[in-house]
This record gives structure tokens, sequence and C-alpha cells, in this order.
């Protein structure tokens, strides 16, 4: 839900998406610093100018959420 929350039409809710995903990945990942940022999102963009960011995020999760961490 997070990460769907990252593309609502809101601002001050892909904002708070963002805060509480990148809190959440830090707690899961505590040995590893993930930047959502580096994937070109910005909670300030639209929706359709972050879906390319949105994707890789979730690409990512699907590869590492059943992994041995």
């Amino acid at each position: 839900p997070l990460i769907d929350a990252l593309l609502d039409p809101d601002a001050s809710v892909r904002a708070a998406a963002q805060n509480a995903l990148a809190m959440t990945f830090q707690a899961l990942f505590v040995y590893r610093r993930l930047d959502l940022a580096a994937t070109g999102y910005r909670s300030t963009a639209t929706p359709d100018a972050n879906r390319a960011a949105v994707e890789k995020v979730r690409v990512w999760w699907r590869a590492a959420k059943d992994g041995d961490w």
C-alpha cells in the first residue's frame, strides 16, 4: 500500500508515503542504505512524472521481499 500511495493524487499523501516507506525499508534492511530519491522519485512531482521511479521501487521490492534478510 505504501508503494501505491507514492502515486496518490494528493501531494501530502505522496510525501507521507515516501517518508513511511523510507522508514519501513530502513527498519527492514538495517545494514543497507536505500535512497528513494535515487530512483528519481519526488513527492512534489505529479504521479505521471513519478511512474517510472515507482516502477523501479516495485521491481526492487518484488526481488527483495522474499530474500534472505
